[in-house]
């Protein structure tokens, strides 16, 4: 989606809409922290982020590969910064192809900053000189495929403090095709103001985007003030020069100031949406939200169109069918051996082909280092052990398992006592659902789809089982006619007495004016697929232990011997 509709769907709603603003991290578990904080802040419901160009070598094709993670698997639309630094068109055209392959359809186009090494700017290809030349080329490119952005300098930039002429070059980039405008980050809302209106009266009308940096600490503010040559109010060093030396009395002051501001800059009527540079940081960026009360709550839900995260890859974004193997796995890691001397965890990619999870070829892995890993999972020696660690994952003790990426939601409330018991039997469980009968699609847990609908969920359970019990499991499985069942150990042959190997619907709506929407589904294609990557990923745990010692031997022996099995009404 353009960034330029989601402005004018703001303008159309009123509601709050912002945007979040993140750089690529220098190491690898730089990148998987970052990660999983995108996957936090998502739930915040930005409309979009961008994620700024790291020029050369690694850190830019590191930028392409964080495009493709966030529109694929985390399914944040996302804008991708490109400069002109140390790019020749070669270079240009091969970062354009990899957005495009990621589904990417917002650029942001920059000149950029002089590489480290040098004082002043030099241009590697003279086509590519100035920004207006990067929106001239990706207009002739890619026609209008691409929402092209532009920077917008409220207080001058580095090397150029002429408004007349910064303005003039501005208009020079919305006439090659540019289609909005972010500014650099600024407090002094009575000069940006000002700036807007000369904006409009040089006769341009695309949309402006403010951004703004929420304050972490003091030093860290006033730091980044200095960088941008961005003029602090004097008011707001008078507030906080008292504080400085305590961060929590900062960010709770700085909290008030910006979102203070973001009041006045939104009462003036010049913008609808705000673009927060993050610093790859969360906390302060939610404590500025919450102040201006437009974090997702029960009485003003995220508004979400499936049950799960949609892929915004190329051509995946009209994909409304997803089984429910995958629903604690938003992504995968994929180790590849050449990258693993200068990115430990490798790279990251989906493991899944739309319509089921085909493996990829490189094998997956796990997030985190081994000693990371042993640090949150501990060492288990028994089957006891292995129990009580997902019993902790059931009470919120825990953030994540192997095959559970993201902590467990208030949905498995009703449901979270039996899960429990289970665990504490022996009995492994992987994923979950409780049945729902016609929640509003409002609900604050279980909605998804458009308003004024109702959505329906089957009781689902996935666990291991050790082959001791496995006949008695099934047979009580057999003596209830409502149930059915898939079963599989990691080499073995399926078994199930499931009518059919079609699809079998756990999720659908009923909504106003449209056929009934069946967005999640069992079926035995997709859980053998899903079966090798459950498999897989227990052989991951079980190399974060040294070879021969009790914790691989324990998780070994799971991996090999137990039943994968999944139980639904």
């Amino acid at each position: 989606m353009h960034i330029r509709e989601m402005l004018a769907e703001a303008e159309r709603t009123g509601g709050p809409s912002f945007s979040f603003e993140y750089f690529p991290p220098k190491t690898a578990q730089g990148v998987q922290n970052l990660y999983d904080r995108m996957e936090r802040m998502y739930h915040f419901g930005p409309k979009f982020i961008d994620i700024t160009w790291g020029a050369g070598g690694r850190v830019a094709e590191l930028t392409s590969e964080m495009v493709v993670q966030a529109q694929t698997y985390l399914g944040l639309e996302t804008c991708m910064h490109l400069t002109c630094t140390d790019m020749g068109e070669d270079r240009v055209n091969d970062a354009l192809r990899r957005a495009y392959k990621a589904g990417c359809t917002n650029i942001l186009a920059l000149r950029g900053d002089p590489p480290r090494e040098k004082e002043k700017w030099v241009a590697t290809d003279k086509r590519f000189q100035y920004a207006k030349d990067l929106v001239a080329h990706i207009r002739d490119t890619y026609g209008n495929h691409f929402d092209v952005g532009v920077a917008g300098y409220p207080e001058g930039c580095d090397d150029n403090r002429d408004e007349d002429l910064l303005l003039d070059h501005l208009k020079e980039k919305v006439d090659r095709g540019a289609t909005f405008i972010v500014t650099q980050m600024f407090y002094d809302v009575d000069n940006f103001l000002r700036w807007a209106r000369r904006v409009r009266e040089r006769g341009i009308d695309v949309p402006i985007v403010p951004g703004i940096m929420p304050i972490a600490t003091y030093a860290s503010f006033v730091r980044r003030c200095h960088h941008m040559n961005c003029r602090i109010p004097d008011a707001w060093l008078a507030a906080l020069e008292p504080v400085k030396n305590d961060d929590v009395a900062v960010r709770e002051l700085g909290k008030s100031l910006v979102a203070d501001m973001c009041r006045r800059i939104l009462a003036a009527g010049a913008v609808r949406h705000l673009h927060f540079y993050t610093m790859n940081l969360a906390q302060a960026t939610r404590m500025v939200l919450e102040e201006l009360d437009w974090m997702p709550s029960d009485a003003r839900p995220r508004q979400q169109a499936l049950p799960w995260k949609q892929s915004l890859g190329l051509g995946r974004r009209d994909e409304d069918v997803r089984p429910i193997f995958w629903r604690n796995r938003n992504r995968s890691y994929i180790m590849r051996t050449q990258d693993w001397d200068e990115f430990p965890n490798g790279r990251w990619g989906d493991s899944r082909s739309p319509a089921f999870g085909e493996l990829d070829a490189y094998g997956v892995g796990l997030p985190g280092t081994n000693e990371q890993n042993r640090a949150k999972w501990g060492e288990p020696r028994s089957v006891h052990d292995v129990a009580a660690l997902f019993v902790r994952y059931l009470r919120n003790e825990l953030d994540s398992l192997p095959w559970s990426e993201a902590p467990l939601t208030s949905e498995a409330d009703s449901i979270r006592a039996d899960l429990v018991d289970l665990n504490r039997r022996g009995l492994i469980t992987m994923n979950s659902q409780p049945a729902v009968d016609g929640a509003p699609s409002s609900h604050p847990v279980h909605g998804w789809g458009p308003p004024n609908g109702y959505v329906y969920q089957k009781a689902y359970l996935e666990l291991l089982v050790p082959p001791a019990v496995y006949r008695d499991v099934i047979a009580r499985i057999e003596r209830d006619p409502g149930l059915t069942y898939h079963a599989v150990t990691r080499t073995g042959r399926l078994e199930t007495n499931a009518p059919s190997d079609g699809p079998n619907a756990v999720t659908w709506g009923v909504f106003p004016g449209k056929e009934i929407v069946q967005p999640t589904i069992v079926e035995s294609i997709s859980f053998l697929a899903w079966k090798d990557e459950a498999y897989q990923l227990g052989s991951a745990w079980a190399a974060c232990y040294d070879a021969g010692s009790p914790s691989r031997r324990l998780i070994t022996t799971i991996v090999d011997e137990w039943y994968l099995i999944n139980i639904g009404e």
